[in-house]
C-alpha cells in the first residue's frame, strides 16, 4: 500500500486557491464565505474520493459481502465538518482559511443541511452508515434524493409559518452523479385482462437517476456509499 502523505495547512491553502480558480471560478482575493465553503469541500472531496475508490476496489477484490441499508430518509447532517474530522485535517483547514480572513466555523456554516428526511429514523440510519464505515464493514445505503425533505419555519405574530427548504437550489459539492444508472419507476394506472391474465398498465413513469454521496469512517480510511 502506498504511504499517504498527510496534508499540511500550506497544501490545503494551495488547494483552496486552486479550486477557487478552477472549480468555483472566482479570484481568491474576492472569495466569499460561500465560495470558500465550496473550495474547501472540493479539497476534502478529492481526498475522500481516493479513499472511496480504494475501499470499493479492496472489497471487490476480497469478494466481500456487503450490508445494504434501505431507508426512506438519511439525515447525514452537514458533510464538510464531518469530512474534515474523518480526514483529521480540521486544524490544517482552519489555518489554511486564515489567509482569507475567515474562520472554519463561518465557512462551514454556509453549507446547507442535507434535507434527506425529517425524522429520528433518518438520523438513526445515518448513524448506522457512519458506524459501518468506521468499523470497516462493507456497506451501502439506499435512499431518496429529496429536493424538499425538510421545511424551514418562522414565528410571525405568535404563529408558526412554514416555508420550503430547497437545499439543492445551489447544488452541493458532495454528490457524484451516475449518469449511466437509471431505472424506470411507474405509478398509478389500471389492470387489464390479457389472455386471461391480469396485466398492470401504468399511468405515469419517471426515471430514477442515481447520485452517490460518500460516508467516511473515523479513525480509518474506509469510506462507504449512500446512493440516492
Amino acid at each position: 500500500m502506498t504511504q499517504r502523505i498527510a496534508p499540511t495547512a500550506t497544501s490545503i491553502q494551495a488547494g483552496i486557491e486552486q479550486h477557487l480558480l478552477d472549480t468555483v471560478g472566482v479570484s481568491p482575493a474576492e472569495a466569499t464565505p460561500n465560495d470558500l465553503m465550496l473550495a474547501v469541500s472540493q479539497v476534502a472531496r478529492q481526498q475522500l474520493s481516493q479513499r472511496w475508490v480504494q475501499t470499493q476496489a479492496r472489497d471487490h477484490a476480497a469478494k466481500a459481502r456487503r450490508v445494504v441499508y434501505l431507508s426512506m430518509e438519511f439525515l447525514m447532517g452537514r458533510t464538510l465538518s464531518n469530512a474534515l474530522g474523518a480526514l483529521d485535517i480540521r486544524g490544517e483547514a482552519a489555518t489554511g482559511l486564515q489567509k482569507f480572513a475567515q474562520t472554519l466555523e463561518t465557512v462551514a456554516d454556509r453549507e446547507p443541511d442535507a434535507a434527506l428526511g425529517n425524522g429520528g429514523l433518518g438520523r438513526l440510519a445515518a448513524c448506522f452508515l457512519d458506524s459501518m464505515a468506521t468499523v470497516g464493514l462493507p456497506s451501502f445505503g439506499y435512499g431518496i434524493r429529496y429536493e424538499y425533505g425538510m421545511f424551514a419555519q418562522d414565528i410571525q405574530n405568535g404563529a408558526q409559518m412554514e416555508y420550503p427548504d430547497p437545499w439543492l437550489e445551489n447544488g452541493t459539492p458532495w454528490e457524484f452523479p451516475r449518469a449511466d444508472i437509471s431505472y424506470p419507476v411507474r405509478f398509478g394506472g389500471w389492470v387489464e385482462q390479457v389472455n386471461g391474465a391480469p396485466v398492470w398498465r401504468n399511468a405515469g413513469e419517471v426515471a430514477a437517476k442515481a447520485y452517490d454521496m460518500v460516508v467516511p469512517g473515523h479513525g480509518t480510511e474506509k469510506v462507504s456509499t449512500l446512493r440516492l
